[in-house]
């Protein structure tokens, strides 16, 4: 049987991007969705009534019937980097959508015909230019495609359902199921098998986007890769940390970035870092050749609120920092490999410097260093990684020995030697390593370049690091515990909630550490706040929305958020007065909307 009705648009003609709002009242179908509500019901068959297309049969009398649809939770959903795209379609294509739990009533057409969404996120950044959040009597509806075919025992469905998000695109949710009577389980939504994926479709993308698990596969490897690069004397090195596989896919092996560590050697303090899914960019082609990724840190939330925005808003005393690297044919071939660093200096000017690439990435994580041991219970530890900046940090490569110090030194690699960045990521063979003792702690010395570096243990737990140069001078000296090199070292963030005596009106904070601030200050930026009233809840999550003020002890914040339809929420702590939190809201004119509440 074929059905066809009016069709819902194709991305293109669902309207223009404009300025897409991401902080709309939820829970409330009423509330005004932003700037864009206008754009956002594109669908010729309106916002409320699903267009049906294309059915041909059912699923009564088949396996399928009675095989129930479970969404068990809240997905997010990533682009996983494509081959041979350059950079700029990674970019365009890269997106990031989080969909709440959602009710299916099953497999028949009638019932996927009411799948519908609600509470989801598009984000194409971390900006409120590049976010959207659909009201759900704003999206279109279409069940775009339904067939059964059956074929022995087996039946198949294959179906797809369109949600048209108006200025956000077109979110799919596809179904390919093949059953027989005796597989009756339900399908499960969000639960890492393939019967059901999404994809979508954004103007000015000319492919489908197609959308996997933010959190990737249990079996790919946690890596990291260092790759160093020169200008005028001066080392820059980038720590990488990403997810992978072991086996290559026609020689080429996958990637999944998860964090990033930018740092010059003579400035090792001041590490540059982000593990934000919009901050990297991954490009490259066949083989992983001629890598053309993009570091851009004005989209890492610390480094936005402490840094680019107070200088774009002339703040003082704020030094230049890196803003955006750009890689240029790492690891080609017969090509001139580079990077295009460009800094935001103090006075809000950006300056744009070549620094000639070393070699390409190389990977020194605990397990590719493990893996190149042939003894029975080989292990890898990292020692020497500072907690705020670098210091001299190695890998050691180990086998089991009796003897003390416990280990036999198969080799080293350093991760970090400010001393002689050349060998950073260089394997150090056991040829230049020998045995070692040292106020009764037995060890190794290792030569690194040209220094020496002795490591020596009493317990295998703690290590004491020598640095000497050719002349035997000391040039570091310090106690290390023994560590692991990744995952991506997350930066610590709390949720704060609170809410009134009675319950109408309640908060929710979500901020992240940027830093140590003056005696015993936190510095935090804010990454999202939410805030019910009046039976509305609103909620902002664009950093350009969201200014946080820290203050001394952390006793007098303050935070303010815009909703991008003229309400100002505003949350402040007054500790000295016993009032942690304390909320308010005003219109963007000053009047005032909700008087000043003490939430518990």
């Amino acid at each position: 049987m074929l059905v066809a009705c009016l069709e819902s648009p194709s991305p293109v003609d669902a309207g223009g991007v404009g300025n897409p709002d991401t902080s709309t009242a939820a829970g409330d179908a009423g509330a005004s969705p932003g700037p864009d509500a206008a754009q956002a019901d594109g669908g010729a068959s309106g916002p409320r009534d699903a267009a049906v297309f294309m059915v041909d049969g059912s699923v009564s009398g088949t396996p399928l019937e009675n095989v129930a649809v479970q969404w068990p939770g809240p997905i997010d959903l990533c682009t996983r980097w494509r081959e041979n795209n350059e950079l700029a379609q990674e970019v365009a294509r890269k997106v990031h959508v989080a969909i709440p739990q959602q009710v299916r009533l099953g497999l028949q057409p009638w019932q996927l015909a009411q799948a519908r969404v609600d509470g989801l996120l598009v984000e194409k950044g971390n900006l409120s230019s590049q976010r959207w959040r659909p009201s759900e009597d704003s999206i279109g509806l279409s069940l775009r495609h339904y067939e059964v075919s059956t074929t022995g025992d087996y039946t198949s469905l294959q179906a797809s359902i369109a949600h048209d998000l108006g200025a956000a695109g077109v979110l799919v949710e596809r179904y390919q199921l093949y059953r027989s009577a005796q597989h009756t389980e339900p399908v499960v939504i969000g639960g890492g098998e393939d019967q059901v994926g999404f994809h979508l479709e954004m103007l000015g993308v000319p492919e489908p986007i197609e959308l996997e698990a933010c959190q990737g596969e249990p079996d790919w490897e946690k890596a990291v890769e260092v790759l160093r690069a020169t200008r005028a004397g001066r080392h820059l090195v980038i720590h990488r940390y990403m997810d992978t596989r072991q086996l290559v896919r026609r020689g080429t092996y996958a990637v999944r970035l998860r964090g990033v560590q930018v740092a010059f050697t003579d400035a090792a303090w001041a590490v540059i870092e982000s593990g934000d899914f919009f901050a990297q960019t991954y490009a490259a082609q066949h083989h992983n050749w001629f890598e053309d990724s993009l570091i851009d840190f004005t989209q890492e939330p610390r480094l936005y609120h402490t840094v680019f925005r107070p200088i774009s808003e002339g703040g003082a005393g704020i030094p230049a920092t890196p803003e955006r690297l750009a890689l240029n044919d790492v690891q080609g071939l017969d090509t001139l490999s580079y990077i295009d660093l460009t800094t935001r200096n103090p006075d809000g000017d950006a300056t744009t410097e070549r620094w000639d690439v070393q070699g390409g990435w190389t990977r020194v994580d605990d397990t590719v260093m493990t893996r190149r041991l042939t003894c029975d219970d080989a292990s890898t530890f990292l020692v020497g990684l500072s907690g705020n900046g670098y210091m001299d940090s190695f890998q050691l490569l180990t086998c089991p020995q009796a003897a003390a110090p416990g280990y036999s030194l198969e080799g080293v690699v350093p991760v970090w030697f400010a001393e002689d960045p050349a060998v950073i990521g260089t394997l150090i063979e056991k040829a230049a390593i020998s045995p070692a003792s040292s106020s009764g702690r037995a060890g190794h010395s290792v030569k690194v370049g040209a220094f020496t570096v002795t490591f020596s243990t009493s317990n295998g737990t703690s290590f004491f690091v020598d640095v000497r140069d050719a002349q035997g001078q000391s040039t570091a000296s310090y106690l290390s515990d023994k560590g692991e090199l990744g995952p991506y070292p997350e930066p610590r963030h709390e949720t704060l909630t609170a809410q009134s005596g009675a319950g109408d009106v309640s908060m929710m904070l979500e901020r992240q550490r940027a830093g140590q601030g003056d005696g015993m200050s936190t510095i935090y930026v804010p990454l999202s706040f939410s805030m019910t009233f009046g039976g509305r809840t609103y909620v902002v999550d664009a950093m350009d929305r969201l200014r946080y003020t820290n203050t001394h002890h952390n006793w007098e914040d303050a935070l303010e958020a815009k909703t991008g339809d003229g309400l100002v929420l505003l949350w402040r702590t007054r500790f000295l007065d016993e009032i942690h939190h304390e909320v308010e809201v005003k219109r963007e004119s000053g009047e005032q909307v909700l008087a000043p509440t003490v939430l518990e």
